[in-house]
């Protein structure tokens, strides 16, 4: 994993570490965020299980990026590799040469039966001891937090993904999760954009990374009286230094990317042409229309 990180993405990762495994990245979408939460949060797996929130749709997207950056059956790791390591340096000087591996730094490799998936308020949180990844969906954490089952103090390391969604300290959500996630000892938001319409959407997240050693963000009324209510270019601009001081990171497609071409959309149209094909693709669709998440709504 560590050698097929790109340079600004060993950079994102660098950054968590720095930070002792707390920190936002609000890179830009399509710069790699999800690879870099399960990078830096891998340096930390002596403090797994780890809890992945993510919004429903994304779940299984998790699970399987996590089976092909740490999974034992992946293409990424060899097989004649039982571990990965993930606290050394990754330059080779020798392509046919072997890295050493730190033993007290690296971590066992992922089997499938490691990743669990919540998908009821009925699934134990953590189904057995050998579980290392816990991933819920947003719309079923809260739940599972009101009624004592996520409590603060189960995980010690979270990755939330899409944090903006964290962003109303007043909404059961927020509420509910703020706590369960401020215990954790290593903690990564990722976001492409952290606060939707005004600075207070940021406060909930930078809660979530503030702990009292470092002393950042501490005080509510104070970040409200400096950036919500007497908001200004000038108090905008130092919002923004002093994130990127304490917590964030964040690059932009175009200054990472510079060779990268525009983006182009185009339709293609595809042709279900036999009858057996046009067969199991109505029956994937009706099972489609059964789901409860986003993309049932869109099949109905």
């Amino acid at each position: 994993l560590a050698t097929a990180l790109a340079p600004f993405q060993r950079g994102g990762v660098d950054f968590v570490v720095e930070k002792g495994g707390r920190a936002l990245i609000a890179d830009e979408m399509g710069l790699g965020k999800t690879v870099q939460g399960i990078a830096s949060m891998s340096v930390y797996h002596q403090d797994w299980p780890i809890l992945v929130l993510t919004p429903s749709s994304a779940r299984y997207h998790w699970e399987n990026e996590f089976q092909h950056w740490l999974g034992r059956d992946s293409t990424i790791n060899t097989q004649k590799q039982a571990r990965v390591n993930l606290g050394g340096e990754s330059d080779q000087e020798d392509d046919d040469d072997e890295c050493e591996v730190d033993e007290s730094r690296s971590m066992e490799l992922l089997e499938n039966n490691q990743i669990h998936v919540l998908s009821s308020g009925k699934d134990h949180i953590i189904p057995s001891r050998n579980t290392k990844v816990v991933i819920c969906s947003y719309g079923l954490a809260p739940a599972l937090a009101a009624s004592g089952k996520l409590r603060p103090g189960i995980f010690r390391a979270a990755i939330v993904d899409e944090s903006h969604m964290l962003k109303n300290m007043n909404t059961k959500r927020t509420k509910n999760l703020v706590p369960v996630l401020h215990a954790t000892h290593r903690c990564v938001l990722l976001s492409g954009t952290p606060a939707l319409a005004k600075p207070s959407e940021l406060w909930p997240q930078l809660k979530i990374l503030s702990t009292e050693k470092s002393g950042w963000w501490e005080e509510e009324s104070d970040f409200y009286d400096k950036y919500v209510k007497n908001s200004s270019v000038v108090r905008r601009a130092e919002l923004h230094a002093m994130l990127t001081g304490t917590v964030m990171i964040r690059r932009l497609k175009n200054d990472i990317l510079k060779s990268l071409p525009k983006k182009s959309r185009s339709k293609a149209v595809v042709d279900v042409c036999t009858p057996s094909m046009r067969s199991e693709f109505h029956k994937c669709m009706l099972i489609l229309r059964e789901g409860k998440g986003q993309l049932g709504k869109l099949a109905r």
